[in-house]
């Protein structure tokens, strides 16, 4: 796709992670299984002291959102299953390979 073409710089890292933050705070409207909520809620935490450390950009904080993915697979994937949240998790998904590519 032509997003293949676009180096990873700063700016591209903070809306891949701003994107990533918006998918799992509107995805807090649905309701999820007790275990679900905590690893989302675990997942919003972990990419809010990401969030934080952007402020001061560095190449490693891309592998540190990938890490942070890689992590909270398990709730990505039951995001992706469930028909009004597919569509977080797909970003989320869209979010890993880019990242893995890169």
């Amino acid at each position: 796709s032509s997003l293949d073409s676009i180096k990873l710089n700063e700016a591209v890292f903070k809306t891949l992670l701003l994107s990533s933050v918006e998918a799992v705070k509107a995805s807090k409207e649905y309701l999820f299984l007790e275990d679900e909520a905590r690893e989302q809620e675990q997942l919003l935490s972990d990419l809010g002291v990401l969030l934080a450390q952007s402020q001061t950009y560095k190449n490693n904080l891309a592998q540190d959102l990938l890490s942070i993915l890689e992590r909270h697979q398990t709730l990505i994937n039951s995001m992706t299953t469930n028909p009004k949240l597919d569509g977080f998790g797909v970003l989320l998904e869209k979010v890993k390979a880019y990242l893995q590519s890169h």
